[in-house]
Parts: structure tokens; sequence; C-alpha cells
């Protein structure tokens, strides 16, 4: 029989996170005039657009294997490459990210597959 310990340890951590995000969230309403002066749209585009680029730094960091700024990077030949603007549409409307390239694009990206567009259906 395997412990459960260190699941419940995880489980409640992200718990915990999840109501400091929360109330993160709440403290910056209020402090931003409250809900009817928050643009809902607005603030579901930053998190979106937070979201996709923390993944995409994150997954950039694990290919390359350090952090960036990290001088541990500093002439291996393959290292950030400047970076793209790409459109991302869904639900929330668009946002425009930053996607980071590297100068040996060994392996895919994970976190935005492509996608065709969607074709209309009569």
């Amino acid at each position: 029989m395997t412990s459960t310990k260190p699941l419940n340890a995880a489980l409640s951590s992200r718990l915990e996170d999840s109501k400091n995000f929360k109330k993160l969230l709440m403290d910056q309403v209020r402090a931003g005039g409250g809900t009817q002066a928050m643009d809902t749209k607005q603030l579901f585009q930053t998190l979106v657009k937070d979201t996709l680029e923390a993944f995409l730094e994150l997954e950039m960091e694990e290919h390359l294997g350090y952090s960036k700024h990290n001088p541990e990077g500093r002439g291996s030949g393959n290292s950030r490459n400047g970076a793209t603007s790409k459109t991302v549409r869904g639900d929330f409307g668009q946002v425009e990210i930053e996607v980071h390239a590297t100068a040996i694009a060994a392996s895919s990206r994970r976190s935005l597959p492509s996608v065709r567009p969607r074709s209309a259906t009569w």
C-alpha cells in the first residue's frame, strides 16, 4: 500500500495557492473600483495571455536547461533567439502573445499546438 501523504500535501498546497490567487484577484478588483468598474473581458484576456506566456517560458527553460538571463546558457549554441508575436483566439476574444524562439529549435512546442482554422458549417 502506498502512502497518500505526498499527494495530500500537494493537493493541499494547490488548494492554498488557489485561495491566495482568488484573494489577490479580489483585492485588485476592489482596488480598481469594484466589479462595476472592471472590464471582465479584458481581465480574462490578460489572464489567458499571462498564463500562456508563463507556460511557454517554462517550456523554453525545460528545453534549454536553464532559466532566462542565466549565464549558464552563454555560448551553449542553443539559446533564446528573439520572439515573435502570435494571435490566440478563443471564447475570450483574441490576445497577442510573445512566442520565443531558440537558435536550434530541436523540439516542437507542446503548449500551443498548431490548429487548422475552423471551417464554416452550413
